[in-house]
């Protein structure tokens, strides 16, 4: 099954004393030692210099990249999706920094994505930086999740195919004609429908044929320098932290062991921007970009103990903040599912639950029926079955069910049966269903089909079954 996506009134001031490594570390259960090497080799003292992002037009050709990148997954390389974790977290650092948010640093690198190689450097003074916006890095964020680098190296780290390969992976494609059931639930939410080939774009000429040329946002004018020249980045911790794991010897650094240390870091750094300079809605969205950019669209937990518990801390800081700040009842619903569908501990959902619980409750307006689906279905995953939830659920469901798609009967029908509240819905949505006709669910997954109709037998008429497998 899949789980789905989903920000704090006020600012919070972080203690940045807090976000350092979380004990002694082990090597990482991710195994990218296919992807890179390592190397003694000099680098260009450029990346000493500069930040990730040291002008506005740097974050921009960065920025459009990824969105480059995002409709042409064709150009994502495995040596790419290392630069970018990598250079993320960076960016993180030193936005941070920037803002007064400062730790030590306990280990400086190199990364050179033309050689795919780290190395150990020198530590430097603040480096000349951009400030981005915090909204700025969020849209950022949210073109990775469509990319999903650390996903893809997690799933293909075995395969012994050189880094500068495609790192596409089949088992997590989606197509319109899979994109169908639970992965359909979520498609407004991660927006995972990317078309195969890149879209090539001409240039425009504005209406009055007057001014500079109009050149669309999606074309390519310029390369992120990340993959040109050497990148530096810094490890933060305390004193008594040792940069690599006691069994590793060699005079050149493990890549895997810094990648995975920036990853983890990643996460801490996004806690300590958005607590203290993002808006509710940003804290609502980052947990959902997040997780789909490290788990995948499924967003299965990675079994790597260290960053499934630093995404978890991530997770409950921010929802924390974004449910009891001043103010919170007025929450959108979008944001609240967003928050709901990126918990993946099901301990800490029940509060949001109950959140959802009273807002739902109390809305005087009718809850749009995709976020319902979105909110019903984190529900009922994570076996919360109190009455008053799924009765103000029917209540708003059935002012608008002659509006319901076949999907969104289907995954309704089919999280109520989950709590066994499934004759809470089964009259309004069997009488749309019944409407919509068997033709209706021609084009959805016959897998889907098939679980659904297992699971809705015992709560359903037959006759409802048929229309539904189309017979």
């Amino acid at each position: 099954m899949h789980g789905g996506c989903l920000a704090v009134a006020g600012r919070l001031r972080v203690t940045v004393k807090s976000v350092v490594f979380r004990g002694p570390r082990r090597p990482p259960v991710a195994n990218f030692g296919s992807l890179t090497r390592n190397s003694g080799g000099e680098v260009s003292s450029i990346a000493a210099r500069d930040g990730i992002v040291s002008s506005r037009h740097d974050w921009q050709v960065l920025y459009n990249y990824a969105k480059h990148l995002s409709t042409d997954r064709n150009e994502l390389t495995r040596s790419k999706c290392i630069t970018l974790l990598l250079t993320l977290s960076q960016i993180l650092r030193e936005q941070n920094v920037m803002r007064g948010h400062d730790v030590r640093v306990t280990s400086s690198y190199v990364w050179n994505h033309s050689t795919a190689t780290i190395d150990p450097t020198p530590r430097r003074h603040a480096p000349t930086s951009y400030s981005i916006e915090p909204s700025s890095l969020l849209r950022y964020l949210r073109y990775l999740s469509r990319l999903r680098p650390y996903h893809r190296l997690s799933v293909l780290r075995d395969r012994p195919v050189p880094s500068e390969s495609v790192a596409n992976c089949n088992t997590d494609a989606t197509t319109p004609q899979c994109k169908v059931g639970y992965s359909g639930l979520f498609s407004r939410l991660i927006d995972d429908d990317v078309p195969e080939r890149s879209v090539r774009y001409s240039r425009k000429v504005s209406g009055s044929h007057i001014g500079p040329l109009r050149l669309s946002s999606d074309q390519i004018l310029a390369h992120p320098s990340i993959f040109s020249y050497p990148v530096y980045l810094e490890l933060t911790g305390d004193e008594h932290d040792t940069p690599f794991p006691p069994q590793v010897t060699d005079a050149a650094p493990d890549t895997d062991f810094v990648l995975q240390r920036s990853v983890e870091q990643l996460l801490d750094r996004l806690a300590v921007l958005y607590l203290g300079h993002g808006t509710r809605s940003q804290q609502c969205l980052v947990p959902m970009f997040t997780a789909v950019m490290l788990y995948g669209p499924k967003l299965k937990l990675s079994g790597n103990t260290e960053l499934d518990k630093a995404y978890r801390e991530l997770h409950n800081l921010l929802s924390h903040a974004a449910i009891s700040a001043e103010g919170a009842s007025a929450l959108s619903f979008r944001s609240l599912a967003y928050l709901l569908n990126s918990c993946l501990h099901t301990a800490d959902i029940v509060p949001l639950c109950a959140f959802a619980e009273r807002r739902i409750s109390e809305s005087a307006e009718l809850v749009p029926l995709e976020w319902l689906e979105n909110i019903c279905f984190a529900c009922s995953k994570s076996r919360y079955s109190r009455d008053t939830l799924y009765e103000a659920i029917s209540r708003h469901l059935s002012a608008q069910a002659d509006s319901a798609s076949p999907v969104v009967c289907l995954n309704l029908l089919w999280s109520f049966s989950r709590v066994n509240k499934a004759h809470l819905v089964a009259a309004v949505l069997e009488r749309r269903i019944a409407e919509l006709g068997p033709g209706a669910f021609a084009n959805i997954n016959p897998a889907f089909l098939r679980r659904a109709v297992t699971a809705l037998e015992p709560h359903v008429s037959e006759s409802t079954l048929r229309t539904i497998r189309g017979t």
